[in-house]
């Protein structure tokens, strides 16, 4: 239920932040009648259930943006809090999650990803891995955020918009929240995911989200970090084998 809630005012700040506008006022409404929404069209999914999808005043449908959101950041919440129980890597667990539902959002809306966004969560994880969770040595987010910017600078100077200025500031703040070894993996899944989703999209459109993709791998990393490491070490022991052999 905490994940519902949360991932409705996700929503929220992720319609509103790209746009510049506030994300307390004015209060929740509809966008096609105006009219301001009372506390039972609120309820996190299940408003959405029993209004059939549609603005109780005008009729008028309901993103399915809305109820989807809700249920996939109550769902991440839910294996956060089953994978972690109750502790700091718990806390740590939802920021990172919530920092992925936005920018998918924001990216998926708007083709953007927001400063503000980027500098909120930023600041989060600074003194979450100074103060709170440091790494030894503590220098290795601030040292691996450094590298990834320089290098994705250089990419998107070289390459003339091959990625996006927001994705090369996430990769930063990713970097400065895992550190170089889940980095490491991040980037390469997104990567992999993010030409993966070019392929299938090769001729539609010139530009497209990639922080999905960037999300996805984060998650992945997060909740199963070992799992994949070790699958693909078994992997590349399984190809040398059977390349030798």
């Amino acid at each position: 239920m905490i994940g519902f809630i949360f991932g409705s005012f996700f929503s929220v700040v992720a319609v509103r932040i790209p746009r510049g506008l506030s994300i307390s006022w004015p209060r929740s409404h509809c966008p096609f009648c105006m009219r301001t929404l009372r506390m039972p069209h609120l309820i996190p999914v299940f408003s959405y259930v029993f209004q059939k999808g549609r603005c109780s005043y005008c009729k008028q449908p309901i993103s399915i943006l809305y109820p989807c959101t809700e249920l996939i950041t109550g769902a991440l919440f839910a294996s956060a809090f089953l994978i972690f129980g109750v502790s700091t890597q718990l806390l740590f667990s939802l920021v990172v999650i919530s920092l992925c539902i936005i920018v998918v959002l924001t990216d998926l809306l708007y083709l953007r990803i927001p400063n503000k966004i980027v500098v909120f969560f930023g600041l989060i994880f600074l003194v979450h891995r100074l103060f709170i969770e440091p790494f030894s040595p503590w220098y290795d987010p601030l040292v691996t955020a450094f590298l990834c910017f320089l290098f994705l600078f250089a990419v998107l100077a070289l390459s003339g918009g091959g990625i996006g200025g927001g994705d090369v500031k996430l990769f930063m703040i990713l970097a400065l929240a895992l550190g170089s070894s889940m980095f490491i993996l991040v980037f390469f899944l997104s990567t992999l995911f993010g030409t993966m989703t070019g392929i299938v999209r090769k001729g539609k459109t010139k530009h497209y989200p990639l922080a999905p993709s960037i999300s996805v791998a984060v998650l992945l990393t997060l909740f199963a970090y070992d799992w994949i490491w070790e699958g693909m070490e078994r992997a590349l022991s399984f190809i040398v084998s059977y390349s030798l052999y």
